[in-house]
């Protein structure tokens, strides 16, 4: 168990400004924008230490119709649908010596029967915006998924209930501490470690409704193809990749095949925008980068 008072640092090498020595942010001091030509491989499978995903993504396109989810594809839904379900008791409910950055446990009220209920809470830190969050999680899961997490026993029992006002149940969850650099992409690599479906990965990356600028007299669903809305899904890749080095879940390659699909897609169209937009230079590529003032 980890100090209680201490978060351990992100592998990723993020600061509190999010900025990364490895995946540094797309705008330069000078103020240009400099994005990558190709998605940076995962550290991990720079060392050889990836691998393919133990559990098969159940919606891929080579699935035959009809073909119905896995078993680990089942179990992993059925823990995220328990951690959901899982309430964290307030913090009033502990002891008066006890604060949210000393206690090694928090009580929880379990979810009902017969989801599998957590055996532990990870709390993050999230270093650009300052924020902590509480997740419930699985170690049987978990531990395979991240390097960070390997050392919990994958088959230790959930603590044992406390019974409280009568049948309700309320078991202690152990805390462990991390931090990660960005919130915004935490419920994307939060839902495909629990089902490791690429396709939800890759349309979240394409997809993802930017805010519509106020000073623009363009529609909203019009802004969503401009090369603003383009560059910030593509920052959002960005952030996914630091996200994943941080928790030290880069062995997977086909979350990285994933994030490179949408990489290129959105890098062409951030090309074909660059080009016909008469207000901006032409891109040019240099040294593997597209270059934009």
């Amino acid at each position: 168990m980890q100090n209680a008072e201490q978060y351990r640092s992100d592998a990723s090498g993020a600061s509190s400004d999010g900025t990364s020595a490895l995946f540094p942010p797309f705008l330069t001091p000078s103020g240009n924008l400099r994005i990558p030509s190709s998605l940076p491989y995962f550290p991990a499978r720079e060392r050889g230490e990836a691998s393919e995903p133990e559990v098969r993504n159940s919606d891929s396109d080579d699935d035959r119709e009809g073909e119905g989810d896995s078993p680990a594809v089942i179990l992993g839904m059925q823990m995220l649908e328990a951690a959901r379900k899982t309430t964290i008791q307030p913090s009033q409910n502990y002891a008066p010596d006890e604060t949210t950055d000393t206690r090694t446990s928090a009580l929880c009220i379990p979810p009902p029967a017969p989801l599998p209920a957590p055996t532990h809470l990870l709390e993050l830190k999230f270093t650009a915006c300052g924020e902590t969050l509480l997740v419930p999680i699985h170690e049987g899961l978990w531990a395979n998924k991240s390097r960070f997490l390997s050392h919990l026993d994958g088959n230790a029992s959930p603590a044992p209930a406390i019974l409280r006002e009568g049948q309700l149940r309320i078991i202690p969850l152990p805390i462990i501490r991390h931090s990660l650099p960005f919130r915004t992409v935490w419920p994307v690599l939060y839902q495909y470690i629990h089902v490791g479906s690429t396709a939800a990965v890759l349309q979240d990356l394409l997809t993802f409704p930017v805010p519509p600028s106020p000073l623009s007299s363009d529609p909203a669903d019009v802004q969503q193809h401009q090369v603003g809305a383009v560059v910030a899904r593509i920052e959002r890749i960005r952030r996914l990749w630091l996200d994943v080095v941080a928790l030290e879940a880069d062995t997977d390659i086909a979350l990285w095949d994933a994030m490179d699909r949408a990489w290129n897609v959105l890098l062409t169209e951030l090309k074909e925008g660059l080009h016909g937009s008469p207000t901006r230079e032409e891109p040019s590529l240099s040294e593997g980068e597209l270059r934009t003032t």
